[in-house]
């Protein structure tokens, strides 16, 4: 299924107006030094979910590292 054309130009306007992709603005996003530091002290895991007849589940578990 097609998308029309008033369809393309309002998803066009958002991504104009938000800047584009996500990978676009993780690239010049500024990460605050406390938060630096405490990504340092965390160990991060992601997950794939997969449910029959659902699209699949990300999942992110954040935990400390000295547990």
């Amino acid at each position: 299924m097609g998308l029309t054309q008033t369809q393309k130009d309002e998803l066009m306007a958002v991504v104009a107006r938000t800047g584009g992709h996500r990978e676009t603005n993780n690239k010049t996003r500024v990460i605050p030094d406390n938060y630096k530091a405490y990504l340092q002290q965390c160990i991060r895991e992601e997950h794939t979910l997969q449910f029959p007849g659902l699209n699949p589940l990300r999942v992110i578990v954040t935990r400390p590292k000295d547990t």
